[in-house]
């Protein structure tokens, strides 16, 4: 083992032993949403640096095809009886439904800066689901990245609905290094409704 893969596991695996305090979500969200590492599948195909550069592309493939697992967070997430995303253990990748979406490619919202947009994919079907519920769906299954180790508390205080969905994102997201910190989020989500392309940043 080398010591990027060392260093790369004490941080993901070692638990934090200092605690603290959030600060209070602003009261006026319209949604409130915590994201736990707890809740998060990529551990089971992240063991190392090199593997957490591949999870970041994320293959569209038929879920029949495969069998997926996933956590009874996304369970709400479904196609019909297919779930829409989900971890294939065998070849240790994770797995988005190609027939809603395009590739994706995981995005850090903690990382967001102004004017700089990253695209995350292409939604195939902009009917199938409301925008704010396949937003909330990015979120959940952590292929928008919104913590570095522990855990983030987010506040939807703002969308824009049109041609160009627009989610508006504040909060928190805890980590550990020699200490527990926690640093402030603020992003945005966009899903265009004509050519489905889904981005996240900032104005």
């Amino acid at each position: 083992m080398n010591i990027k893969t060392f260093v790369f596991l004490l941080i993901i695996i070692l638990p934090c032993s200092c605690k603290s305090v959030a600060e209070p979500i602003r009261p006026n969200c319209l949604l409130k949403i915590s994201i736990s590492r707890g809740d998060s599948l990529w551990q089971s195909v992240i063991s190392g640096h090199e593997e957490q550069e591949a999870a970041k592309q994320i293959k569209a493939e038929f879920p029949s095809k495969v069998k997926l697992e996933y956590p009874k967070i996304l369970d709400k997430y479904r196609a019909g009886q297919k779930p829409l995303f989900g971890i294939d253990t065998v070849r240790r990748r994770a797995i988005i439904h190609a027939g809603y979406f395009s590739d994706l490619q995981r995005v850090d919202a903690t990382r967001a800066m102004p004017k700089m947009f990253l695209l995350v994919g292409k939604l195939l079907k902009p009917s199938f689901m409301p925008p704010r519920q396949v937003v909330l769906f990015l979120l959940e299954s952590q292929i928008i990245e919104t913590y570095w180790h522990l855990e983030s508390e987010l506040c939807l205080d703002r969308e824009d609905v049109g041609d160009i969905y627009t989610a508006h994102f504040t909060g928190i997201h805890r980590y550990c290094t020699n200490s527990c910190e926690q640093d402030p989020l603020n992003f945005l989500v966009r899903i265009n409704a004509k050519t489905g392309e889904i981005s996240a940043g900032l104005d």
